[in-house]
C-alpha cells in the first residue's frame, strides 16, 4: 500500500508480555491520506514533543500498556496518562480515559477514507465525534460497523502474529489483559537507500561502447511519407456552428440529470437537483447489515448510572443540594397554601358583600320601576280624566248653541208681534 510518488512513513513498537520481549510490530502510516492524524502518531512514537499541556506527562508511547484486548475484534492501547491531573474527570492509571494529542488535549477527525474492511489496521480511537487524542487500536477482523466513526491512518506490515498473541491474553470482566503487555520501546523507522556499487568490468565496457558510437559514422534517412503535412493557417477561423452543432448532440446538463433515473431502491421518486446524499433503506437491508458486536453488549451492560459513578463527596453534595431544594418547595407549598386561604376568605367575603350590594341594587331597581309604573298610571288617569273634562265641555257647548238659535228666533218673533201690535196701536 505504499506510494510511490510520496513514501509512507513507518514506526515501530518493540512489545513485552509479562516482562518478556515478544517481538516487534511494524506499522505503515497513510500520512498521504491523513497527514494530522498520522503526525501525531508518529511523533507519540518518537517522544519528539516533550510533555503535554494538558496531563503534564511525556507524550511517548514507551512504556505505555495494551490496556484492552477484545478477541476477535481488536487490540487498544495508547492512555500513557497517569496520576489525578488527567484532562477528563477520571483519574485511573492507563484505563483508557486519559491521554492527549501533540496538539493538546484532543483534535478533530481527519476524513473517513480508509475503511475497516480488513484485519490489521491502525485506527483512532475516540469518545465521540472530533475527540481523537493519543489511543489507538489495531483490528483482528473487519470492522464494518466502525466506518465513519473511527480515523483509520495506517495498518501492520510485520508483526501480525505478536498482535495475534496479544489477542490471545487472558482478560478480566474489562476486557483487561491479566498480564501487563508492555510496548518496551517504540519508534519511527527511517528509509536508508545505498547507492548501487558498479564494477569496473561495466566502467571500462561503457567507455569501450561510447568510444564506438562516436567514431562510427551516423547515417540519418528521412522517408517522403513520414513527413507530415503543413497545417493551414486557421487562426481567425471560428468553427461556432461546429460546435454548437456538437453541444446540441451532446444535449444541455438539465435534459441529460432529466434522463437519469431519479427515483430510490424503494421506489421513491426523488426531487432536486446534485447527488443524492442518502438513501432510502430498502427491507432487504435490515440483513444486510452487520450484527453488534458482543463486546459492544457487554459494555452496555456495564454501564452505570450517574449516582454510581459519582464520588461519595459529590453524592453528598447533590443529596445537600436535593434537600435544600425539598425544604425550599415545602416553603413555597406552604406559603401558597396560606395565600390560597387567604384569597378564598377574601373572595368569599368580596362575593358576600357583591352580593348584598346586587341585591340592594336590584331592590332599588324594583322599587324605582314600581314607583316609574305607578307615576305612568297616574299620568294616564290625569290625562284621561283631562280628556274626559274637555269632551263634556265641547259638547255642553254645542248642546248650549242649539236652544239658544230657538230663543233667539222666538225673540225675534215676538219682537214683530210687538212692532206690529204697537203699529196697530198707533194708527187706531
Amino acid at each position: 500500500m505504499s506510494s510511490g510518488k510520496k513514501m509512507r512513513k513507518r514506526c515501530f513498537f518493540d512489545i513485552e508480555i509479562d516482562n518478556k520481549p515478544v517481538g516487534r510490530i511494524v506499522l505503515e502510516l497513510f500520512n498521504d491520506v491523513c497527514p494530522v492524524t498520522a503526525e501525531n502518531f508518529r511523533a507519540l512514537c518518537t517522544g519528539e514533543m516533550g510533555l503535554g499541556k494538558t496531563t503534564e506527562k511525556p507524550l511517548h508511547y514507551k512504556n505505555v500498556i495494551f490496556h484492552r484486548v477484545v478477541k476477535n475484534f481488536m487490540i487498544q492501547g495508547g492512555d500513557f496518562s497517569m496520576g489525578p491531573k488527567l484532562f477528563l474527570h477520571f483519574d485511573d492509571a492507563g484505563n483508557g480515559r486519559g491521554g492527549e494529542s501533540i496538539f493538546g488535549g484532543t483534535f478533530k477527525d481527519e476524513n473517513f477514507e480508509m475503511k475497516h474492511n480488513e484485519p490489521f489496521l491502525l485506527s483512532m480511537a475516540n469518545r465521540g465525534k472530533d475527540t481523537n487524542g493519543s489511543q489507538f487500536f489495531i483490528t483482528t477482523k473487519p470492522a464494518p460497523h466502525l466506518d465513519g466513526v473511527h480515523v483509520v491512518f495506517g495498518h501492520v506490515i510485520s508483526g501480525q502474529e505478536v498482535v495475534s498473541e496479544i489477542e490471545n491474553q487472558a482478560i478480566d470482566k474489562n476486557s483487561k489483559p491479566l498480564v501487563n503487555v508492555l510496548i518496551a520501546n517504540c519508534g519511527e523507522l527511517v528509509p536508508q537507500i545505498k547507492p548501487k556499487e558498479k564494477d569496473k568490468g561495466d566502467k571500462e565496457e561503457e567507455k569501450k561502447e561510447n568510444v564506438e558510437v562516436d567514431q562510427a559514422e551516423v547515417e540519418c534517412t528521412i522517408k517522403p511519407e513520414e513527413i507530415p503535412e503543413i497545417p493551414a493557417n486557421r487562426f481567425l477561423m471560428r468553427d461556432v456552428e461546429a460546435k454548437d452543432a456538437a453541444n446540441k448532440a451532446k444535449g444541455t446538463r438539465d435534459e441529460r440529470i432529466r434522463s437519469r433515473t431519479q427515483t430510490t431502491r424503494s421506489g421513491r421518486k426523488v426531487k432536486g437537483r446534485g447527488f443524492r446524499r442518502y438513501r432510502t433503506p430498502s427491507p432487504g437491508d435490515r440483513k444486510a447489515r452487520s450484527e453488534t458486536p458482543p463486546h459492544w453488549k457487554s459494555a452496555q451492560s456495564r454501564t452505570k448510572s450517574l449516582s454510581e459513578a459519582l464520588k461519595p463527596e459529590e453524592k453528598e453534595k447533590i443529596e445537600e443540594k436535593r434537600f435544600e431544594s425539598r425544604d425550599e418547595q415545602r416553603e413555597n407549598r406552604k406559603e401558597f397554601r396560606e395565600n390560597r386561604d387567604d384569597r378564598r376568605y377574601a373572595r368569599r367575603y368580596d362575593d358576600r358583600d357583591r352580593r348584598r350590594e346586587d341585591r340592594r341594587n336590584d331592590r332599588r331597581s324594583d322599587t324605582r320601576d314600581r314607583r316609574d309604573e305607578k307615576r305612568s298610571e297616574r299620568r294616564e288617569e290625569t290625562r284621561g280624566k283631562q280628556r274626559e273634562a274637555r269632551d263634556e265641555k265641547v259638547r255642553e257647548k254645542r248642546v248650549d248653541r242649539e236652544p239658544r238659535t230657538e230663543n233667539n228666533n222666538k225673540s225675534e218673533e215676538v219682537n214683530r208681534d210687538e212692532a206690529s201690535t204697537a203699529d196697530v196701536n198707533g194708527i187706531k
